[in-house]
């Protein structure tokens, strides 16, 4: 019977190590990720609707009240909904960016194995292997964690921006009621 390498038997475990840790992290990260999808979809369609709405609205408007008070109000909300659509399909891009973790590992992965054996070849321990491990982790990461940053700061944009221009909108209609 042949004998194994036992350098195979530990790339081998390894990987299934590796693929497993790549896994758990995917499956954390999911619901995170869903959610912030589920959010970024309300505000686009609450944004697209209060445009639509609005402007639907100030058709009306301009018949029964010919001198709107306030009306920078109306069309700085306009702008502030529209900001926040667009920067809901920049977030989109930036999210598939901040996901993209498990591709970059994949492209370190060779470079992690030959790593390893090398370790393995000197006669290193498990903690060298473990250190190894880390490296790649953190290099992997990199690229995804500045990619999450601006992900983060397009959210919290995209959030007030249609926050205020909900201030903007209600201020408008507050300022021209009929009494």
């Amino acid at each position: 019977m042949a004998e194994v390498d036992p350098q195979y038997e530990l790339m081998q475990r390894l990987d299934r190590h590796l693929d497993e840790t790549l896994e758990r992290f995917d499956v954390a990260r999911r619901p995170v990720w869903e959610s912030q999808a589920e959010i970024g979809k309300s505000l686009v369609a609450l944004a697209s609707g209060a445009l639509v709405l609005s402007i639907s609205w100030v058709q009306f408007l301009v018949t029964r009240v010919p001198h709107p008070r306030w009306s920078g109000m109306l069309v700085g909300a306009w702008v502030l909904f529209t900001l926040t659509v667009l920067l809901a399909a920049s977030r989109h891009g930036w999210a598939g960016r901040a996901r993209m973790y498990r591709l970059a590992f994949e492209a370190l992965r060779g470079e992690l194995r030959a790593e390893v054996a090398a370790i393995d070849r000197r006669g290193g321990g498990s903690q060298e292997i473990d250190d190894e491990m880390t490296r790649a982790v953190e290099k992997a990461n990199d690229g995804p964690r500045k990619a999450l940053r601006v992900y983060n700061g397009i959210s919290h944009v995209m959030f007030w921006s249609f926050a205020l221009g909900i201030v903007a909108l209600v201020t408008f209609a507050l300022k021209n009621l009929p009494f």
